[in-house]
């Protein structure tokens, strides 16, 4: 008995060290967050920075999401709005997932945002808009909060792609 004790605390707690460094070495961005539906939620999503000349710049950021479910077809939609900035061609996957009362997953939904080079002397910046089609499940119902997620893709800086 004690044996099985020990084997099953020495696994656990292997199991539940890095879950529990992770949470706290992670920033509370994700963390899953509250909403409703059809009322826009603040949150701020980035993707990964890209330094150049002493700058970070974050060429996708979100910092609207709105929920919507069509309760005939249960079909469940997110609209994110934002900016992009036209730094360099980078395609990006924008992922959600949506989770239960009690952190169960319910859905996960994936889009393309494609950030385009437009040069003009110095980075631009665009609002923009984008949908993650989560399908159709009865579970959607019972939603109450997401995260979301911003691919990490290898940019060029200026810098970089004006040699060639």
């Amino acid at each position: 008995m004690k044996r099985r004790a020990f084997l099953f605390g020495t696994v656990t707690g292997i199991a539940a060290a890095p879950f529990s460094r992770l949470q706290a070495d992670e920033p509370a961005r994700h963390q899953p967050v509250p909403f409703a539906f059809d009322k826009p939620v603040d949150h701020i999503v980035k993707s990964n920075a890209v330094t150049w000349r002493k700058n970070d710049y974050h060429l996708v950021q979100f910092h609207r999401a709105l929920f919507s479910l069509d309760k005939k077809t249960s079909q469940l939609s997110a609209k994110l709005t934002g900016r992009i900035m036209t730094f360099d061609d980078v395609v990006y996957d924008v992922s959600g997932a949506v989770f239960g009362a009690n952190g169960e997953l319910l859905g996960s939904a994936r889009s393309k945002c494609k950030v385009s080079r437009h040069w003009l002397g110095r980075p631009t910046s665009t609002a923009m808009s984008l949908v993650l089609d989560f399908g159709s499940s009865r579970a959607f119902a019972k939603a109450k909060t997401f995260l979301l997620g911003i691919s990490d893709q290898p940019v060029l800086t200026p810098d970089q792609w004006q040699k060639d």
